[in-house]
């Protein structure tokens, strides 16, 4: 069993796979499947824990990495991670600048907005009230006028 640090409030326990017992198919709650059903059950609960576990900036290629870097995009650095964390299929990847989680449009694409301006939201804002929604529109256009004079 091993235990890595994800941040200052999560870990992930790491059992290797030969040492994967009833016991796990029970807190799994597959238990009570067919014994046929039990190893898909166990991937779909598996890749779920999956998606849990937030990218960082740890997990961008070396190239993906040095592109980032090498941008003047406001945000570059952040939306590499995101869109890494989106090949990976996770919901949520570490902020950089702040250390903050974030979702990712993967986690938000499967909820309707929720109205509090997040930053991939692939639902447009169509919840944000109107007087936050102006300062997100200004952001976004800064953005893409910035997006507009550089190309990777």
């Amino acid at each position: 069993l091993r235990v890595r640090a994800v941040d200052s409030h999560h870990a992930l326990a790491i059992v290797p796979a030969a040492e994967l017992s009833d016991s796990i198919v029970i807190a799994t709650g597959v238990s009570g499947l067919a014994a046929e059903q039990r190893p898909v059950e166990q991937k779909r609960w598996q890749e779920s824990w999956d998606a849990e576990l937030p990218a960082t900036a740890e997990d961008l290629l070396p190239e993906q990495r040095a592109a980032a870097i090498k941008s003047k995009l406001p945000l570059a650095y952040e939306k590499a991670i995101h869109r890494r964390a989106v090949e990976l299929l996770r919901d949520t990847y570490i902020d950089p600048c702040s250390g903050y989680s974030t979702f990712t449009s993967v986690y938000l694409k499967r909820r309707p907005c929720c109205g509090n301006s997040c930053r991939h939201c692939p639902w447009g804002h169509v919840n944000v009230p109107k007087d936050v929604l102006k300062d997100v529109r200004r952001a976004q256009a800064a953005e893409a006028r910035a997006a507009a004079e550089l190309t990777w």
